[in-house]
Order: C-alpha cells, then sequence, then structure tokens
C-alpha cells in the first residue's frame, strides 16, 4: 500500500520537476529572442557586405576605365608612352638608401676632419692626412649621387 510519506515525496517531485520545466522554458524563450535578434543583425550586416562588394565592384571599375584613359591619352601623345619614362621604384629607394649611407659616411668624415686638424696643430697623425683624401673622394662621390636625386 502506498503510504502518506511515499504521496509528498512524489508531491515534491512533481512541483520540483514544474518549477524546472517552467524555468527552462523561461531560458527558451529568452533564448529564442536572442536568436532572433542575432538573426537580425547577422542579414544586416550580409546586406551590408553585399552593399560593399557593389562598391568595390564600381570602384574598381572605375580605376580601370581611368587607367585605359590614360592609356589612350598616352598612346594620342606623339614621342611618349615608352617605358623608360616609368620611374622604378625599387631604383629609387636603392639610390635613397645608398645616399643615405653617404651622408653617414659625410658626416664621419665631417668628425674625422676636424680631429686631423687639431693632429695636425700638435704635429700628429700626418698619416692620417692620407685618408683625408680618400673622403674628398667620397664627398665627390656623394656630390653626383645628389645630383642624381635632384633629377627625379
Amino acid at each position: 500500500m502506498i503510504t502518506l510519506e511515499q504521496i509528498r515525496s512524489l508531491e515534491g517531485k512533481v512541483q520540483n520537476a514544474l518549477e524546472t520545466i517552467q524555468k527552462l522554458q523561461g531560458e527558451n524563450n529568452t533564448l529564442r529572442s536572442t536568436l532572433e535578434k542575432s538573426q537580425k543583425k547577422i542579414d544586416e550586416l550580409e546586406t551590408r557586405v553585399n552593399a560593399f562588394k557593389e562598391d568595390q565592384d564600381e570602384i574598381e571599375q572605375g580605376i580601370i576605365n581611368v587607367l585605359a584613359k590614360l592609356d589612350e591619352l598616352e598612346d594620342s601623345i606623339p614621342g611618349q608612352g615608352t617605358d623608360t619614362d616609368v620611374i622604378d621604384a625599387d631604383a629609387v629607394t636603392e639610390t635613397s638608401m645608398e645616399t643615405d649611407e653617404q651622408e653617414d659616411e659625410s658626416e664621419k668624415t665631417v668628425e674625422l676632419s676636424a680631429d686631423d686638424e687639431e693632429m695636425t696643430e700638435t704635429g700628429e697623425g700626418t698619416d692620417e692626412m692620407e685618408d683625408t683624401d680618400e673622403t674628398d673622394a667620397t664627398n665627390d662621390t656623394n656630390e653626383e649621387a645628389e645630383e642624381e636625386l635632384d633629377i627625379f
């Protein structure tokens, strides 16, 4: 036979189950709401991405059209449009780096020249005077490189 204690235990378990079901239904509704909001946000972002892609395609096409017009203009000018007119960016960079190195050497030469003058006055370092001739040649090279850069 069923006892009163068993019925109360069963009633407690049913009550706990009902509370759990209500809690889970609330969570379920919250999750559905969050999912719906997220889905709307995803749709909105997809729309934006597609708009950006269309804009990008239009921009690319515009650039291509402008380049084609520039090519036509270049071809229409007599004596223009040779590959020698194009500046090689790597060559400019290398020349710039060489010039920077030469400028550093020139600064060192100026410092050495001041030291040489002091030594000459005291009678020291007469052998180092030969080095000054080499630095003069370096200075000439630096000036030539700077003149080449002025062309650009």
